[in-house]
């Protein structure tokens, strides 16, 4: 009796058990369900933890800096909103982080544009464009080549205009790349 007993026992154990695992996998598959929602919708992503450690978006040299500059031809002051790179003509664009294509598209004073969700209200913004390779809703992943630059807009010479912003503010992206200060 006895032994049939702790037999019946242990029946119920790996009864109780084999429920929890079923109920443990169930729970997993809408752990993932619920994080590739998140992230598909942009929500998950945090651009903050990759402060000072993005790479440009495409290889050049930085022909004007973020801030106010004084324009000595015309007696002024001008802001620039973001960097422009001196890039060869078509050179590969990419996002500087994974996020959600917004916006591609010919903007006044842009050229043709992208602009990129991050999440936790970071854009992207690339203008100057020859080609796009991202269409809107489009997810793209960090270094994704998203298009090509060119001279598209008030530009003399192939670039890439970048902007980051918060909020919908423009903030200087200088310290938000690897070697920053360069």
């Amino acid at each position: 009796q006895a032994f049939l007993n702790r037999l019946k026992k242990e029946k119920r154990l790996g009864i109780r058990l084999r429920k929890e695992l079923v109920e443990a996998s169930r729970n997993l598959d809408n752990i993932i369900s619920e994080q590739k929602k998140r992230i598909d919708e942009g929500k998950i992503l945090n651009i903050n933890d990759h402060k000072g450690r993005l790479n440009y978006p495409a290889k050049g040299k930085i022909l004007s800096r973020f801030g106010k500059k004084r324009d000595s031809r015309y007696d002024s002051y001008v802001v620039h909103n973001g960097i422009t790179l001196k890039t060869r003509q078509k050179t590969a664009v990419k996002a500087v982080y994974s996020g959600r294509v917004l916006y591609t598209g010919l903007l006044e004073g842009y050229g043709n544009l992208i602009i990129l969700g991050h999440g936790n209200d970071y854009h992207s913004v690339y203008g100057h464009l020859e080609k796009f390779y991202v269409k809107a809703g489009q997810v793209v992943g960090k270094d994704q080549i998203i298009g090509y630059s060119g001279n598209s807009g008030p530009t003399i010479s192939n670039s890439l205009y970048f902007e980051l912003r918060k909020n919908g503010k423009a903030i200087d992206p200088s310290s938000w790349f690897r070697f920053g200060k360069k």
